[in-house]
């Protein structure tokens, strides 16, 4: 078929098509399809696409040099090289050379060279590219991964235990790669009279990563508990860590941190009983009505 075919419900084709389909339902071709398809419901290529395809649902059987735009998904059974956009979910087979964005979710089960974005989860069996979304996994990644949850099957799965100047016990779960991690923390000052609890959530990236010294600057925010929920306390951090491998599997770390605490608590706020009254040092400053200091950090990291 070559040029336009135009039908109120579908268009068959059993061989090369070449040139523009447009169906109010449907679009089936038998072999490779090179042009344009817009349909209602469905979009059916079994061979290789070659183009751009406009449906409710596209399928290409096997690889797709192309643009695929739909309302519920785009399905490749073998490789991509171009953009998949969708209400749903993407779903390419092998390999991805381009753009994959979804409200829900997008699946590269081979090489994901390039971009994905979904409201929900990401996942590339090799992530070579950018990944962003609520929850990213792949099995490998050479590349980043953006979100609340990342996760890399040969990747990052690392538990710190730390100490600081204003909480003496912290446990973090790492998880992601040398580029950059997730991590949520957790923590408790055990000391009578100066009780807090925290909670929350950070970002990582390795610089210099070598077999005995690396260097990771770590990006983070958390709560603290004072015994009532009355208001936010919001302690900022920024911190180097300077890391020496002791052996696999265990590190030790330790180094600056720039404390910006934030808190909508008034002037006159008392903690509860058993909390900490004063949260800055001495030698803190204020910035634009805040408060910063410089503190430090030291801790283990296993596995």
């Amino acid at each position: 078929m070559q040029y336009v075919q135009v039908a109120g419900a579908f268009n068959v084709v059993g061989g090369i098509t070449n040139g523009v389909q447009i169906a109010g339902a449907l679009n089936v071709n038998g072999q490779d399809v090179r042009g344009v398809q817009i349909s209602g419901v469905f979009n059916n290529v079994q061979r290789d696409m070659y183009g751009v395809q406009v449906s409710g649902l596209n399928y290409v059987r096997r690889s797709a040099k192309a643009i695929q735009i739909s309302a519920m998904g785009n399905i490749i059974t073998n490789d991509l090289e171009g953009i998949q956009i969708t209400g749903l979910g993407n779903i390419v087979s092998r390999n991805v050379k381009g753009i994959q964005i979804s409200a829900l979710g997008n699946i590269t089960s081979g090489k994901m060279r390039g971009i994905q974005v979904a409201g929900i989860f990401n996942y590339a069996k090799s992530n070579k590219g950018l990944q962003i979304g609520l929850v990213n996994a792949a099995d490998s990644s050479s590349g980043v991964s953006l979100g609340l949850f990342n996760f890399v099957k040969n990747g990052y799965h690392k538990i710190s235990i730390s100490t600081n100047e204003l909480v003496n016990t912290n446990v973090a779960f790492k998880s992601g790669n040398d580029n950059l991690y997730t991590i949520f923390m957790l923590g408790k000052n055990f000391v009578k009279n100066e009780n807090i609890e925290t909670f929350g959530l950070g970002f990582g990236h390795d610089f210099f990563a070598g077999k005995l010294f690396s260097v990771a600057a770590e990006l983070s925010a958390q709560q603290l508990y004072l015994g009532r929920w009355d208001y936010a306390n919001i302690l900022n951090k920024f911190q180097l860590n300077l890391q020496l491998r002791i052996f696999k599997g265990l590190s030790i770390y330790g180094g600056p941190v720039a404390n910006y605490y934030v808190s909508n608590a008034p002037a006159n706020y008392v903690s509860a009983a058993g909390y900490k009254q004063q949260i800055e040092p001495a030698n803190r400053k204020i910035i634009k009505g805040h408060k910063g200091w410089i503190g430090w950090n030291a801790g283990i990291t296993l596995f």
